[in-house]
């Protein structure tokens, strides 16, 4: 996981939870898995996801993020990662948290994790910035059609 300026936040796997203090206002958030999934086989396939949230102050917001396992034979097997902002942990309910593991992040190892995956990372990153860009585009031409439908009394 990745912030919206490429800054490593965490590595999360199946189970796993991470809390980060964040200011107030609108983050992003990018994500990607671990290997090469890039493919030409599948038009406009991006193996990434982004998370935005307008972050209040002196508020807690909790994102879940299903990630998926590959397991042995056929299949996969989905498991729920954790990601808190502001107050971590201690204010959520414990059953929402049960079977998971908080993790660290370690900001050095995951700067040298993209760093010695440059070019997937930094195409990775390309795919969830235009995903960002195509959410905000949609939403503020959602706002937009809604203004206009309240001016004409339609709303």
């Amino acid at each position: 996981m990745v912030d919206e300026s490429g800054k490593f936040i965490a590595n999360l796997t199946g189970g796993t939870a991470f809390a980060a203090d964040v200011a107030p206002g609108r983050h992003a958030f990018f994500l990607w898995p671990g290997i090469d999934m890039r493919t030409d086989k599948v038009d406009n396939f991006r193996p990434v996801s982004v998370i935005e949230l307008q972050q209040e102050p002196e508020t807690s917001s909790v994102v879940r993020i299903d990630v998926v396992t590959p397991v042995e034979g056929r299949g996969h097997c989905y498991q729920q990662s954790v990601f808190f902002f502001e107050k971590p942990v201690k204010e959520l309910d414990a059953d929402a948290l049960s079977g998971t593991r908080l993790v660290d992040s370690d900001q050095h190892a995951g700067d040298a994790y993209l760093r010695e995956r440059k070019e997937l990372s930094a195409a990775y990153f390309e795919m969830a910035h235009g995903s960002l860009v195509a959410q905000r585009k949609s939403r503020a031409e959602a706002a937009r059609r809604t203004e206009r439908l309240k001016k004409a009394g339609l709303n």
